[in-house]
């Protein structure tokens, strides 16, 4: 369950319990109020330690917290503060990702207005790498990009996404994956409903991916798990293209220049970055691109 500081009490956590989930994941990003009034966020510090509280009160252990880090200006001291701050409530899960301009927000129509300037690239490289070294010095181990777990605490409806396993979708807006399509049901619950009613089953949205674009969904999550990596023949069954045969032959490239491996596994091959190719994902990614119209 996804639950906002502000709105997230004894109450609720309670209620959650009842109904049977058992991880809460917990939408702090920042402890600093200036920052969280940037992000158009309503809570402070305190908020976000009652929800904790509220959790671990109805005995929900299992608790995720999300952070943000590249606010622009941030300090890499400020930084390890906040990180050290929502490890030291005790924790199972950490999510930190590096801050994107979503369309439409606060933050982008600033930059937009040239109010404020995206924090360096070197910065926020750096901030990476510290974030790991921090997590590990307290028994958090980076198992994906942007996630940190304690010894087998990782997230396993992530780690489903991330390994491109079918998923369902259900309610308004909720996304769907069946291997050979995209679905999103509709969002807006009174249509939603309606649909429902009329035997349209709530579906919005349905997109089936060309093969090259299939392949490169798969090894675009899969890569994302460092020490996993994206299958082979997984990725292939679903796409039905070989990772080898792709035009140009990325793949052979990226894996002749040291950035990324391939690991067997129970007889499984995995394609996945190198330590020196896992900090320039996007960079491999963007070379796994499909070409438009593939």
């Amino acid at each position: 369950m996804e639950a906002n500081p502000e709105s997230f009490d004894s109450k609720a956590a309670e209620a959650a319990l009842r109904g049977g989930l058992n991880r809460i994941s917990i939408g702090a990003q920042s402890f600093r109020t200036p920052v969280l009034a940037a992000y158009d966020r309503p809570h402070g510090p305190k908020e976000i330690e009652g929800a904790v509280s509220a959790a671990k009160g109805a005995g929900i252990s299992n608790i995720n917290i999300d952070l943000i880090f590249g606010f622009p200006g941030q300090q890499p001291v400020e930084w390890e503060e906040d990180l050290r701050r929502a490890i030291d409530l005790g924790p199972q899960h950490l999510s930190c990702y590096e801050l994107t301009f979503e369309p439409g927000t606060a933050l982008t129509l600033k930059k937009e207005a040239g109010r404020i300037k995206p924090e360096d690239p070197d910065i926020c490289a750096h901030l990476f790498e510290k974030t790991r070294d921090i997590c590990g010095e307290s028994g958090f181990e980076r198992y994906e990009v942007s996630n940190f777990a304690r010894p087998g605490m990782a997230c396993l409806h992530n780690l489903a996404g991330w390994r491109r396993f079918p998923l369902v979708g259900i309610g308004p807006g909720a996304a769907s994956w069946s291997k050979k399509a995209h679905r999103k049901n509709i969002e807006d619950p009174a249509k939603w409903r309606e649909s429902l009613r009329s035997g349209g089953g709530g579906l919005g949205e349905t997109a089936e991916p060309t093969p090259l674009v299939s392949l490169f969904e798969h090894l675009m999550m899969g890569l994302r798990l460092e020490r996993e990596g994206a299958s082979l023949d997984w990725a292939e069954s679903i796409s039905g293209v070989n990772a080898f045969d792709l035009p140009g032959k990325p793949v052979q490239k990226l894996i002749n220049r040291c950035l990324l491996e391939i690991v067997d596994v129970g007889g499984e091959r995995f394609l996945r970055a190198t330590d020196r190719g896992f900090p320039l994902l996007d960079r491999i990614l963007e070379d796994l691109l499909p070409e438009k119209g593939g």
